[in-house]
């Protein structure tokens, strides 16, 4: 509050006010499950009545939703004055049934800021709680909305304040934090939704539409990874942001080449800080429990798992303090700029401007080539390949792979399914020997050599887990030749519209 940037040159008089809401749904919480919010508020002598539909989260961090309000004569919802007729027909069935399921005490201060362009700003700082019959939450936020001029100063003042005191891009409304205190919901994670791409948009369109799916799928995840009740969270936020520097990586050439570079630089710090969590998920669940399953009651295979666990604590604790620093929000604040803002086009060198203008398809063409071109020459001598040239194969492949999933609704073949999925198994393979070579790696940490018996079972153990493994290296071999033949061989799912 007390920040420059809202007090400044361009800030007009701040207005304090004290809200109560009142949120209402059926006894089953028929609302929540469409979607749907009512909420009544008492602002002085006045009620508003306020019915949202969410689309949730919009992928650049901003909040896309529908609002509908109009002043009641009290705190009781009334929906008959509804204008619109499918919101009213979808309320109607349960008007009767509602009643408060929780409510909100906030004590707000709003000013406004007129932006060096000539935008203006609301700056709308909320503190209070949210309080169910199951416990409470405070709130502590402030909210930017854009109501003139261009987005770029709204990413600027939200960057300009996180510097100056770190914050977190909140991904629940009042609401969903309320329904979750009730509810009592564990935190849950997500696979990315469907992308879908249509041959009428422009390279420039699809590019945003690409950046915003995958950033929905970070912040759809990021809740998740940072509670760390399921492994699968961080694996999903890991996954996301890897797809996410893949699609930068991928468009470098008609994006300047500061941002691909500070985008880049960032995606792959978050992406080490990541890393040591999934490393030891995948080490226990997936290496180590065929190990114990063929060793039952191994005392020194248990002795290894706890190790592991314990190593796995702190690193999750490594992910929940990264995910609260001011460098992550301001990665995820750069990117929603890049998504919502043109003015970085404006500065396009005519090649990049006219190749980002073409249809997609010539564009998704053109990409699908370059990455195909590549993988084909990191895979030349493949059975002679080093584990260090594997290793590069597999990052590789996996760049076409996200390539092909970012264009496949382009292609309308029916070969795009069959092909994917080959393409997925081969990937699968490289990944299953990178994960056996990070894993040895791991191992190498518990390999002590001090006499005593810990250092003495965590040894043997750790000769298990990799002895093990040798076992099946060549069965995987012979399998692993069979899909690099496959790829090479075989005809991509874009070649017949390349040659039209």
């Amino acid at each position: 509050m007390r920040s420059p940037h809202l007090r400044g040159e361009g800030a007009r008089r701040a207005i304090a006010r004290a809200l109560k809401n009142i949120y209402y749904d059926t006894p089953h919480l028929a609302l929540r499950e469409r979607g749907l919010v009512v909420r009544v508020r008492e602002a002085g002598r006045r009620y508003i009545q306020t019915v949202k539909s969410s689309d949730g989260a919009g992928a650049s961090g901003l909040f896309k939703r529908h609002e509908w309000e109009r002043p009641v004569p009290g705190p009781k919802p009334d929906l008959s004055g509804i204008e619109d007729p499918a919101l009213r027909q979808e309320l109607g069935a349960t008007a009767s049934q509602l009643a408060p399921v929780f409510s909100s005490e906030v004590n707000r201060i709003t000013r406004t800021i007129q932006s060096a362009d000539g935008g203006t700003i609301e700056v709308a700082i909320d503190q209070g709680r949210v309080m169910t019959a199951r416990g409470s939450a405070p709130i502590c936020e402030i909210e930017l909305e854009l109501k003139e001029g261009k987005p770029d100063a709204l990413f600027d003042l939200a960057l300009a304040l996180n510097s100056e005191t770190p914050v977190h891009l909140e991904t629940l409304s009042k609401s969903d934090r309320g329904y979750a205190i009730l509810t009592e919901d564990a935190i849950g994670w997500s696979k990315a939704a469907p992308l879908v791409l249509v041959p009428a948009m422009t390279g420039a369109q699809a590019f945003e539409t690409i950046l915003r799916h995958n950033l929905r799928h970070i912040l759809a995840n990021e809740r998740a990874a940072r509670e760390g009740h399921d492994p699968e969270g961080v694996h999903q936020l890991r996954l996301a942001v890897r797809r996410l520097r893949s699609v930068i990586s991928l468009f470098r050439s008609v994006v300047p080449a500061e941002i691909v570079a500070d985008l880049n630089a960032e995606l792959k710090w978050l992406l080490a800080e990541l890393s040591a969590a999934r490393n030891l998920d995948v080490f226990l669940d997936e290496l180590l429990r065929p190990v114990q399953a063929a060793f039952a009651h191994d005392e020194d295979l248990a002795a290894l798992e706890a190790t592991v666990r314990a190593r796995r604590g702190d690193a999750y604790e490594q992910v929940r303090a990264v995910l609260t620093t001011a460098r992550y929000t301001a990665l995820l604040l750069k990117i929603g700029r890049l998504v919502e803002s043109r003015s970085w086009q404006e500065t396009l060198e005519p090649d990049a401007a006219r190749r980002l203008g073409e249809p997609v398809r010539v564009l998704a063409i053109r990409l699908l080539d370059e990455r195909y071109r590549q993988a084909r020459k990191r895979g030349r001598g493949f059975g002679k390949l080093s584990a260090k040239d594997r290793h590069r194969l597999r990052l590789a492949v996996k760049r076409m792979r996200y390539t092909a999933e970012c264009f496949r609704s382009l292609f309308a073949s029916e070969e795009v399914p069959a092909y994917l999925k080959s393409l997925s198994r081969l990937q699968d393979s490289l990944g299953h020997l990178n994960d056996v070579e990070t894993a040895r790696e791991l191992l190498k940490e518990f390999d002590g050599h001090d006499g005593s018996p810990r250092a003495a079972a965590l040894t043997r153990a750790s000769g298990l887990v990799v002895g093990w493994y040798k076992r099946g290296a060549k069965e995987l071999e012979e399998k692993l030749r069979k899909q690099w033949k496959q790829f090479k061989n075989g005809t991509p799912f874009w070649a017949d519209a390349a040659a039209g």
